[in-house]
């Protein structure tokens, strides 16, 4: 099995990388320890997915004894306390990769969901437009994405996006359909393309720093 522990071995003699560094790095190699942070974090995304699901669930089964005002409310409410959790756990990162803790990324993830869903259900029993309402989505979880570093709050501002531009998910409107929905389809590409490149440009000052105070020994970490 291919093994860099000598390599390893020779930097820490060298004084390229420091003694703790070193023992973690080849503990990593003879697998002595090993990383669970992609499990937890689909662990935490499928709780986030749980919690919004009751929401969901909830909702259906007791909307005439609860009623849409109080609905409209408390989901706000629940909204507000995760995004004011993340808010005050926002500086709890990872020295290493500067990564959010999964279980702040995982509740800023459900407030967005649960502003998602209480725009769609004020928008339905308010009558208002929906698409005024995914565009109001899509900037506000960009909005958020940023602000909190968050690629979940980014996937669901993207989502909205696409809703906003008339694009479904129906495998059968994808196969039965127009023009209209390529040229939609495209237009949508277009603006995250050009969204992408933008967002390269504007942020490399700040990226470039981020990766310059990373050491190059410690870029990959276990689980945390």
């Amino acid at each position: 099995m291919l093994s860099f522990e000598p390599e390893l071995t020779a930097a820490r003699d060298d004084g390229v990388l420091t003694p703790p560094t070193a023992v973690r790095l080849i503990a990593m190699q003879r697998r002595e320890i090993f990383s669970l942070f992609a499990e937890i974090r689909t662990l935490a995304w499928i709780g986030a997915m749980l919690v919004a699901g009751g929401v969901s669930v909830l909702i259906s089964n007791h909307i005439k004894d609860i009623g849409a005002l109080t609905i409209a409310i408390v989901l706000a409410v629940a909204a507000t306390g995760c995004y004011a959790w993340a808010w005050m756990h926002r500086d709890r990162r990872s020295p290493i990769d500067h990564r959010t803790s999964l279980i702040d990324d995982s509740i800023l993830l459900l407030g967005g969901m649960l502003v998602s869903a209480d725009a769609g259900w004020i928008s339905t029993q308010w009558h208002i437009d929906g698409a005024r309402t995914l565009l109001f989505l899509a900037i506000f979880h960009a909005v958020g994405a940023y602000r909190f570093e968050s690629r979940t709050l980014l996937s669901l501002s993207i989502g909205a996006l696409a809703g906003w531009l008339g694009i479904e998910r129906k495998l059968e409107i994808i196969f039965s359909s127009n023009i209209d929905l390529a040229i939609r389809t495209f237009v949508c590409a277009a603006i995250l393309a050009a969204w992408r490149e933008i967002d390269r440009r504007a942020r490399a000052a700040t990226t470039s720093r981020r990766c310059s105070s990373t050491p190059p020994s410690r870029s990959r970490s276990g689980a945390r």
